[in-house]
């Protein structure tokens, strides 16, 4: 009979800690960063821009990054924040892009996605090997971390031009405030804040 009891106490011992612990419990998933949005092949200048603010908006870096000319991209920030950040912008390439991008994603509100809207989308200049679209932009962010603002806004100069295969990217981005704008928060102010 002691051979019996003694064979009960691990299995009821067992039984206990799978019961009392929260292991096999199902939770929910986290959203992943990066699976959301379509890429469209970029055949022409405006798929370029449907892309960018695609992924902008459905927060996936991968994409993002991959609307930016890997070769001969150039940013531009603000007069502001260049003289405010003079090192950070000084080789400012497409990984760059893709790091700030990984690093907003991880600081928004866990169902929160980013906006981003361009006043026009019609270019200002095209040809067969650049095009060139000035606008307006608004960008609405909702950051966990309050001291860091929501929401952006300026001018952008956005150079597009086609690579070897024909496919076309971002090769220079250049950011401006708005004159009419009085936030003075802009793009080049958010990249700043998650250049790290």
């Amino acid at each position: 009979m002691p051979n019996k009891a003694i064979l009960l106490i691990p299995t009821i011992v067992i039984f206990f800690v799978i019961t009392s612990c929260s292991i096999f419990e199902t939770r929910e998933p986290e959203s992943p960063i990066g699976t959301g949005g379509v890429f469209i092949l970029p055949t022409t200048p405006s798929i370029v821009v449907e892309n960018f603010i695609n992924s902008f908006s459905s927060k996936n870096p991968d994409n993002y990054y991959n609307c930016f000319s890997s070769e001969k991209y150039i940013f531009h920030p603000t007069a502001e924040v260049a003289a405010r950040y003079p090192s950070l912008f000084a080789n400012w390439h497409s990984k760059n892009e893709r790091q700030y991008m990984v690093a907003n994603c991880a600081a928004l509100e866990k169902e929160s996605n980013p906006y981003l809207q361009f006043e026009t989308s019609v270019f200002d200049f095209i040809s067969t090997d650049s095009a060139v679209l000035i606008t307006n932009y608004t960008i609405f962010c909702n950051v966990i971390d309050n001291s860091i603002p929501d929401n952006y806004s300026g001018r952008m100069i956005l150079t597009i031009i086609p690579d070897k295969s024909g496919l076309w990217s971002i090769s220079s981005f250049q950011d401006f405030q708005s004159e009419f704008d009085t936030l003075k928060n802009t793009w080049s102010q958010l990249k700043a804040y998650f250049s790290n």
